[in-house]
């Protein structure tokens, strides 16, 4: 059995794996290494191999690597089977690899379109020929809200929420059209953008936003919640 800990900037995400399968999960927000330890303990979770992947969480990895077996940290230098021509791959993030290399396994062959809606929205491209040729990353939904709030001198800091009106009535109201509503018409749009280009090409939505995004899911647009951990898996499998 395998140990996925995927590290985000705010929530440390703890997956078993066995023959492919995930077997279990739990998340841990704001941890230090040593609550990661105590919180795996808990779990008593067994398991023969294991993978790191963090946000420029180094200090972090080499805290837990003692109490890890057989332990592997996701590098821009570790291995994967796919091809890449992205041209700074020392800054490419951690979970837009594992991303890929889900999409790689699961659907060889095929033009793939990853969408993570996360702290940021990252758009990753990985075309038929198994080449990952790049893609884009803008503000996520809620870092579109902070900002609004964060640059201006009056308007609030809002939650926003899932379902939203056009036509806002009340500045509550219209921050959350233009911060929701411009959310899923970014989205959108971009896989329009690619679809037109890529004609039978496959969208996978992923990442702590999905729930927005849940109207767009149809025929070649899936939803993907366990994408990430499903790729660091693969990875920890082709490094065994």
């Amino acid at each position: 059995m395998n140990l996925i800990l995927d590290q985000g900037n705010t929530r440390l995400r703890m997956a078993l794996f066995k023959e492919g399968n995930l077997l279990a999960q739990h998340y841990l927000t704001d941890a230090t290494p040593a609550q990661c330890l105590d919180q795996l303990s808990i779990l008593g979770w067994t398991y023969a191999r294991s993978i790191y992947s963090g946000v420029g969480q180094a200090a972090f990895y080499e805290a837990l690597k003692p109490h890890l077996h057989d332990p592997l940290f996701l590098t821009p230098d570790t291995p994967v089977p796919f091809r890449s021509v992205y041209k700074t791959p020392g800054s490419w993030g951690m979970d837009r690899k594992a991303l890929v290399a889900a999409a790689y396994r699961l659907y060889p062959g095929q033009d793939v379109l990853l969408i993570d809606a996360g702290s940021c929205v990252t758009c990753d491209f990985l075309n038929r020929e198994g080449v990952y040729e790049g893609g884009s990353i803008s503000p996520g939904l809620y870092m579109r809200a902070k900002a609004m709030h964060a640059f201006t001198a009056r308007l609030p800091l809002i939650e926003p929420e899932q379902e939203v009106a056009l036509i806002g009535t009340d500045t509550v109201g219209s921050l959350q059209s233009g911060a929701v509503n411009g959310f899923k018409a970014e989205v959108g749009a971009t896989i329009q953008a690619y679809e037109s280009r890529y004609p039978g090409m496959i969208t996978l939505l992923t990442g702590g936003d999905l729930a927005y995004l849940a109207g767009m899911v149809k025929n070649s647009i899936f939803a993907a919640p366990d994408l990430i951990v499903q790729g660091l898996n693969f990875i920890l499998e082709d490094n065994a």
